[in-house]
Order: C-alpha cells, then structure tokens, then sequence
C-alpha cells in the first residue's frame, strides 16, 4: 500500500493494524505523519516498510522485531537516532 506523499497528519487510526496480510507499506514523504510503531508491528506480513521523510524521532522502535518478515526497511530523512 502506497501512501507517500499524500500530506498524511497525525498517526494512522488503530483500525489499520488490521490489515494482517499487507506486505508493502509506504508512507514516505509525510512529514507530519508520525508512526505508530505499535500498530504498524501488528502487520506482521510486511516485507517492506518505507519511513522515509516522516516524523518517526527517537530511537528506532523495540516493535521493530515482531516485523520477521521484513527485508527492507527505509528510515532516511527522519529525525530518528541510533
């Protein structure tokens, strides 16, 4: 699921972690979109997750993990730290 670039504000509704079969989700270049990763780590089929250019700050999330099947994940352009 693409969503990059479209202005998104906020933090997606609690519902989206139902969508357990999403493998691809892109959410870059939304720079007042701020992730939560505690919603995001319930899809656990993802593959793909794009960061990139969000407001994603701290240091990477725990629930990171409970993403086995994830192969690349882009965080460039966040205010996010290692």
């Amino acid at each position: 699921m693409n969503l990059g670039s479209n202005n998104l504000k906020g933090t997606l509704p609690s519902s989206f972690s139902a969508l357990t079969s999403l493998q691809s989700l892109i959410l870059d270049n939304n720079p007042a979109f701020t992730p939560d990763m505690k919603e995001i780590s319930k899809l656990i089929q993802l593959t793909l997750l794009n960061l990139a250019g969000t407001n994603l700050s701290g240091t990477i999330p725990s629930q990171i993990g409970n993403l086995r099947l994830l192969t690349y994940l882009v965080l460039s352009n966040t205010p996010i730290t290692l």
